[in-house]
């Protein structure tokens, strides 16, 4: 049989045709490509301060409360320096939120954290009791930061009128202490000056209740009469402008 010529290429016709599919395969991909659509970069944006700040507290609750309050209060057992301890809270809420206002004296406040917000402050309140209260806190299986603030707040007794007596009687011992005064006694001192702010423990309070401790009755006197007899004459003396 003999063979068609549309069998027989020249070379020249070869190379035409494999030039022709090249150019071919050419134009598809550059169709392909135009055919895809435009994604643009979004473009970068810089984090604003506020968003910093929370972002550094998020990651280090602790290190940025303590570089807010360098005395870095701890909350004891009995809970005497409640007050010092809810300021230092309060400063740092206040600080990560850039906000003015107050935050721990309305313990609703907490209800506005986001759950990131919330559990970073729960964690925060945590890590700065005693661990006794800490104790607590894992005890009772509370999570939210109202509710461990005003758990806290209800185990405190810097308002129980025996903290005042036993405060009192610290100032006491460290009138008669004839030692001269050192930097750990200045510091006790100062302790003192705090706590005894926090209950606004007043002047006619606190000399009732120096009266009740260590002004002692004679032999023989009923110590309650006593008592009284001896605030009718103060509170006369203080009538008269004594």
């Amino acid at each position: 049989m003999e063979a068609s010529m549309d069998d027989d290429l020249t070379p020249a016709e070869a190379r035409k045709l494999f030039d022709d599919l090249r150019q071919e395969i050419a134009n598809l991909k550059i169709n392909q490509h135009q055919a895809q659509p435009f994604q643009p970069v979004a473009p970068h944006r810089s984090c604003t301060q506020q968003e910093m700040i929370m972002e550094n507290f998020v990651k280090d609750p602790l290190k940025v409360h303590n570089q807010l309050n360098p005395r870095k209060p701890i909350l004891v057992y009995k809970g005497t320096n409640f007050l010092v301890w809810e300021a230092a809270l309060d400063r740092t809420i206040r600080h990560v939120l850039v906000r003015q206002e107050n935050f721990t004296d309305k313990p609703e406040n907490f209800n506005s954290l986001t759950v990131d917000k919330a559990s970073t402050v729960t964690s925060l309140i945590r890590n700065t009791v005693v661990d006794t209260l800490g104790d607590i806190v894992d005890s009772s299986k509370l999570s939210n930061p109202k509710e461990v603030f005003e758990l806290l707040k209800s185990k405190s007794s810097w308002s129980d009128p025996q903290q005042k007596i036993e405060l009192l009687g610290e100032v006491v011992s460290l009138l008669n202490d004839p030692a001269p005064a050192t930097d750990s006694t200045l510091s006790v001192w100062a302790r003192l000056k705090s706590e005894l702010a926090q209950p606004k423990l007043t002047w006619d309070e606190a000399l009732g209740i120096l009266l009740q401790a260590y002004f002692k009755p004679p032999v023989g006197v009923d110590p309650i009469a006593f008592e009284s007899t001896v605030s009718q004459q103060l509170n006369e003396k203080r009538l008269s402008g004594f």
